[in-house]
């Protein structure tokens, strides 16, 4: 997510907004990731003096714009975490988006009645087809371990993904496969401690890892990425 506002302040009246980090269903998700036609919006706010949630009749509470359309009061889905008023998190849920880009921006006020604003931008995919978004590794380049990522927009199934790694004479050096379960998050991650099958350890060098994913009811999808391994 992308996130905006000012430092932490410690006056108990300020001139600085509150901090909005914005991601889409997870926590994971990464600006411009790829999504499904019911996505979430999560947006953490944080203020030392709190967050306005009473419009006040003002225009001052939590509201929300897609693709710069009509404002959209969100107040009533923030909550204050229990134990520490000064943060929550606001949960807004969108449903049946046609496929395409999207950009959502929010504006918060604290208490102090001190604006702030986020913006976060996201791709939706029906997930009638199966289809894979960001694939990437990092870090990279890597002395000991990477992370393979991609996101996909079937949350309501169970999926199998397989990677397999080569080396530049097209090799296989390693496989590996991963169940992902209903449910989990879009953004999956699978990590390779720069080993091959036997145990171990590859060289410096350029590396490709193709990627597969498979659907329970046999769609497939495939991406692939380089990544340079230094020892």
């Amino acid at each position: 997510g992308i996130v905006l506002g000012g430092d932490r302040y410690t006056n108990v009246s300020d001139s600085i907004g509150p901090k909005v980090g914005l991601f889409i269903n997870d926590s994971n998700f990464r600006d411009g990731g790829l999504t499904n036609q019911n996505p979430t919006l999560l947006a953490y706010l944080s203020d030392d003096i709190g967050i306005n949630t009473s419009d006040n009749g003002i225009g001052h509470g939590i509201t929300g714009w897609i693709n710069g359309g009509k404002a959209i009061d969100m107040s009533d889905y923030y909550t204050a975490n229990r134990d520490d008023f000064r943060k929550g998190i606001l949960r807004y849920p969108f449903s049946r988006l046609p496929n395409g880009e999207y950009n959502i921006r929010l504006r918060a006020w604290d208490a102090d009645n001190n604006p702030a604003e986020g913006q976060i931008n996201f791709v939706i995919a029906s997930d009638k087809v199966l289809k894979l978004g960001r694939i990437f590794s990092y870090p990279n380049p890597f002395t000991d371990h990477t992370t393979i990522s991609f996101e996909h927009n079937q949350p309501e199934g169970n999926l199998t993904a397989e990677v397999a790694i080569y080396d530049m004479t097209g090799r296989v050096v390693r496989t590996f496969a991963r169940t992902i379960s209903q449910g989990s998050d879009r953004s999956v991650s699978i990590e390779w401690d720069g080993t091959q099958e036997s145990g171990g350890a590859m060289n410096s060098g350029l590396y490709i890892f193709r990627l597969t994913v498979k659907t329970q009811d046999g769609q497939k999808a495939f991406g692939e990425d380089k990544m340079v391994l230094i020892r």
